[in-house]
């Protein structure tokens, strides 16, 4: 049997069956004593930190953030950022984590998720919303869109004007876009959608959306 660890000593009487009236221990001669006991180590109850609000100022997106740039930050804290809040035993920057494993660490994957899917990841109502407008923002920030007056010129005005509306789309789309004879944008007209790799159209769809335009 192991030894009794080191520590503050309990005693209860043992008494000397030879001896009566005295006590001794298992193992010693006898004495008027009692049996020392060892009390058991009691380890305090430390709460475990599941705020952010408890981690070193380093350690925290928004006070890295401040401190050092948004270049600084992970794609999870700047993530853990948008969303906020937590959910009960988690911080923003476990939920984070879990959403980005979940598309490969692929904000154009993260892009195509739908409220549902955000909510079946872990988060509530109010992260998902908060995460498609930034999203909606980020595309429109990075969409470069023609207004109808404002010539297209080429190729690379037209992929300007689509890129990020495009984007994640998961099938092909047929849209024309209208001009007038100085090749100003009049209107864009979404012609038909089609299958992964191809988009069928027949002619008399690209007339009738010049008469829509």
């Amino acid at each position: 049997m192991a030894p009794f660890p080191k520590g503050p000593q309990l005693t209860l009487p043992f008494p000397n069956p030879e001896r009566p009236g005295l006590a001794h221990d298992a193992t010693g001669p006898a004495y008027s004593g009692a049996l020392p006991l060892r009390a058991a180590t009691i380890i305090p109850f430390r709460r475990v930190r599941t705020s952010i609000k408890d981690w070193p100022r380093d350690d925290r997106p928004r006070d890295k953030l401040l401190d050092r740039g948004p270049g600084a930050l992970t794609n999870a804290e700047l993530l853990a950022i948008v969303l906020g809040t937590g959910a009960p035993g988690k911080t923003a920057l476990d939920q984070a984590r879990v959403l980005l494993a979940h598309c490969n660490d692929d904000w154009r994957q993260l892009g195509v998720l739908g409220p549902g899917d955000l909510c079946r990841c872990g988060l509530g109502p109010v992260q998902a919303t908060q995460l498609l407008a930034v999203l909606e923002i980020a595309r429109r920030y990075g969409e470069r869109e023609f207004k109808p007056g404002e010539p297209l010129r080429g190729s690379a005005d037209v992929y300007a004007h689509f890129r990020e509306r495009l984007a994640d789309e998961r099938v092909e789309h047929f849209i024309a876009v209208l001009l007038d004879n100085k090749h100003r944008k009049l209107k864009d007209v979404l012609v038909s959608k089609g299958s992964l790799t191809s988009s069928i159209v027949h002619p008399r769809l690209c007339v009738a959306a010049h008469k829509r335009g």
